[in-house]
C-alpha cells in the first residue's frame, strides 16, 4: 500500500519533470567531445520562451557578423553560421535534467566555452562540438514537436484533412512534387540538400505520430524510466 509520504514524492517528481525526455544514441555525440557518453543518454527538454527565442537569433546573426565581417547577408556559410550558434544557443535554454526542469543537463551549460563561435563573455550555449549533425536535427524535431504538442494555439487537423493524407500516404503522393514548396531560387545542391532534409524531417513527424497512436499517451518520466541506461 503506498503511503502518503510517497504520494507526496511522487507528486512532487511529477510537478518537476520537465515536459519531454529524449533518448539520444551514442551517435548522437561527436567522437571528438571526450566526455561524451557511451551509451545512450536520456535527456530532458523545457519549453523555450519567445524571448529567449529572440535572444538566441539576434545572437547568432551578431556572431556569424562577427565572424564574416566582409560577407554578404545572404552567404550560405554565413547563414548557417547563424542558424548553429542560434540552435545551441536554444539548447542550452532548453535541455535539462530528464527528473528536474529547474537543473541543466550540463553544469558547463551556464560557463564559458572555449569555442571560438561563442562571444567573450558568459554564455548559456551548448558547446557545437558536442552533437553530430545527425544529433542536432533529433533534438530540433523533438523541440518542433514539443512546441506543438498541447499548444492550444496550434490548430487541429480537420477530418477533411486527415481523409486527405490519408489518400495521399496511401497511394505515395505525400511525398511527391516537394519542389513546389522550396524556394525556386536556391541552388541544384541546395535544392538537393533541402529536399532530402525536408523529406527526412516529415518522415520522422510521421513516425512520432505513429508511436503516439500505437502506445498512446505517455508521461515524460515514464518514457524515462523505462528507456534510461
Amino acid at each position: 500500500m503506498t503511503t502518503a509520504k510517497e504520494m507526496r514524492t511522487q507528486g512532487a517528481t511529477n510537478i518537476l519533470a520537465p515536459p519531454r525526455t529524449v533518448v539520444l544514441p551514442p551517435t548522437a555525440f561527436a567522437t571528438a567531445w571526450l566526455n561524451r557518453p557511451r551509451g545512450p543518454m536520456t535527456v530532458g527538454l523545457r519549453r523555450v520562451s519567445a524571448d529567449e527565442l529572440l535572444a538566441a537569433e539576434v545572437r547568432g546573426r551578431t556572431r556569424a557578423q562577427e565572424i564574416f565581417p566582409n560577407s554578404s547577408p545572404f552567404d550560405p556559410a554565413r547563414i548557417e553560421t547563424a542558424e548553429i550558434i542560434r540552435f545551441h544557443f536554444v539548447l542550452g535554454k532548453a535541455l535539462c535534467d530528464p527528473h528536474d526542469y529547474r537543473k541543466n543537463l550540463w553544469l558547463d551549460q551556464q560557463e564559458l566555452s572555449s569555442s571560438n563561435m561563442l562571444p567573450v563573455g558568459p554564455s548559456k550555449m551548448v558547446e557545437p562540438m558536442r552533437f553530430t549533425r545527425d544529433g542536432l536535427h533529433r533534438l530540433f524535431d523533438e523541440l518542433e514537436i514539443l512546441s506543438i504538442e498541447g499548444n492550444p494555439t496550434w490548430p487541429e487537423a480537420t477530418d477533411e484533412e486527415l481523409e486527405e493524407l490519408g489518400v495521399a500516404l496511401l497511394d505515395g503522393s505525400f511525398l511527391e512534387d516537394l519542389e513546389e514548396v522550396i524556394d525556386p531560387g536556391a541552388s541544384e545542391e541546395e535544392f538537393r540538400m533541402i529536399r532530402d532534409e525536408y523529406e527526412c524531417d516529415m518522415r520522422r513527424f510521421l513516425k512520432h505520430i505513429i508511436e503516439m497512436r500505437r502506445n498512446g499517451p505517455r508521461s515524460p518520466m515514464m518514457a524515462a524510466a523505462d528507456t534510461s541506461p
